[in-house]
């Protein structure tokens, strides 16, 4: 075995080491390859910088549409929790505080009746501009007390509300009729009637 790095005495092929034959390989490396290679990566960086730009986009687009709709759903929901105002000086909101004044004394000289709402309930949204509407075509034969249970739930603990709307109807202190759920003026009327209260009109027909 030969074991010179210039050549062999026996005649044989010298043999160089390795860092000799990878030096001479990488001098043999033309400016096409290196601009090649060069080229290569740069397209390598810049396709994942631009991956990286679309990723970036996507999810700010992701997080802005998200937000959007939070901002709808909020304005949706704001429109539709807020309680119209009063339509006469027949309805009033009634709080824990003033149940006893304005509802049970109250009802010693005229009818009172009491609507327990949610603002977060389709159904009361219904009713509440009916009640309304009935009590100031009513002249004050009723008056409308408004309770929401959400600001008010000892009162609705008091009265056992289970389900928005719940109408009570109070006379001389005390509950004597109730109805659940949305109806329509016709039933509404139908039910004070069944009460003994009326509108204006046929009370003085009936008088």
């Amino acid at each position: 075995m030969c074991s010179s790095m210039l050549g062999c005495p026996w005649g044989g092929k010298p043999r160089l080491p390795v860092w000799i034959i990878e030096n001479e390989r990488q001098s043999h490396v033309s400016p096409v390859q290196v601009c090649g290679s060069f080229a290569i990566h740069l397209l390598k960086d810049l396709g994942l910088i631009f991956l990286m730009h679309i990723v970036i986009f996507v999810l700010l687009a992701f997080v802005a549409g998200m937000l959007l709709h939070r901002q709808l759903v909020r304005t949706r929901e704001a429109k539709v929790t807020a309680m119209p105002p009063p339509l006469s000086s027949y309805e009033a909101s009634v709080t824990t505080a003033t149940f006893t004044t304005m509802v049970l004394e109250t009802s010693t000289d005229k009818p009172v009746l009491v609507d327990f709402y949610a603002a977060w309930c389709r159904p009361c949204h219904y009713l509440g501009p009916v009640l309304a509407e009935m009590a100031k075509n009513y002249k004050g034969n009723f008056l409308l007390a408004k309770v929401d249970v959400d600001a008010e739930p000892s009162l609705a603990n008091t009265y056992s509300i289970k389900s928005m709307p719940t109408v009570l109807l109070f006379r001389d202190g005390r509950r004597v009729a109730e109805f659940v759920g949305a109806r329509q003026e016709h039933s509404v009327r139908f039910f004070l009637a069944q009460n003994g209260v009326l509108p204006p009109a046929e009370e003085a027909a009936d008088a």
